[in-house]
């Protein structure tokens, strides 16, 4: 994995010019640096956050620095997971897979470490959600517990997106695909006690104008294979919300049987 290293400038002033990037090695003796790829919410342990160590050594009670955050956090009870159990450890190795509970201000895609060697890891560029759904609580108990949840299951799944459409005022829940969303919506019900309901996004449309506009169209026809081609012109103006929206071209007789029946 790549990591960027903070440098001072070549001016001689102090000031910090832009990182460098290299590979960081995984070796024991060098500066320590953990890198948080993955983090759950236990409803008895709290915020269980899984990291592995790249370089140097981690001790139980370390104090590490989160360089993203610009936060200092403690490593309280090290430990290694053993399927879902936790197996406590007195210190981890380079290229070890750990685990820590009941860090304060860190989250999936962290880097922590030594605050005397900057090491800052590249985070896991996830793909922008693919579709969306508006979600609804049952009731408003529902309602109440909807916020806090989604926002536990956010903190261990980076792809889902929960935001209200300015323009509708609908709260929507947004994934990578159908399934994603219908896991989510099963965690809320199994781990969070929470019923919602999903339904299709209402989608607003512009008010419509209140003039005629006329214009004329860039695409042309070939007319009954004749080789002669014909433009098109059109008027839209407003119409009622209720009435269909249909779109009518009309043109000169005169000229079409000029163009269809010419010597």
């Amino acid at each position: 994995m790549l990591s960027a290293k903070s440098t001072k400038g070549s001016n001689g002033n102090g000031a910090d010019s832009a990182p460098e990037k290299e590979a960081q090695k995984v070796v024991d003796n060098g500066p320590l640096s953990l890198f948080v790829f993955k983090t759950i919410s236990d409803p008895f342990a709290g915020q269980i956050s899984f990291f592995k160590v790249f370089s140097g050594c981690a001790h139980d009670n370390d104090s590490v620095f989160n360089y993203k955050q610009q936060a200092q956090e403690k490593l309280a009870h090290l430990s290694i997971m053993q399927g879902k159990k936790p197996l406590p450890v007195t210190e981890l190795h380079a290229g070890d897979l750990g685990a820590v509970a009941k860090l304060r201000s860190t989250h999936t895609g962290d880097t922590l470490g030594d605050s005397r060697h900057a090491i800052l890891y590249e985070q896991v560029q996830n793909p922008e959600p693919a579709i969306a759904f508006a979600i609804e609580p049952r009731t408003r108990a529902d309602e109440d517990k909807l916020a806090n949840a989604l926002h536990r299951i956010m903190e261990e799944d980076t792809l889902i997106r929960f935001y209200r459409d300015p323009q509708t005022n609908e709260f929507l829940i947004a994934g990578t695909g159908q399934q994603h969303i219908e896991v989510v919506v099963s965690k809320l019900r199994r781990r969070y006690h929470t019923e919602v309901t999903l339904k299709a996004p209402r989608y607003r449309i512009a008010k419509p104008s209140a003039h005629m506009r006329k214009d004329t169209g860039g695409t042309r026809n070939s007319l009954a294979a004749t080789g002669s081609l014909a433009t098109a012109k059109f008027a839209l103006s407003r119409c009622h919300a209720a009435a269909d929206l249909s779109l009518s071209m009309t043109f000169s007789a005169e000229r079409f049987r000029a163009i269809m029946f010419r010597d």
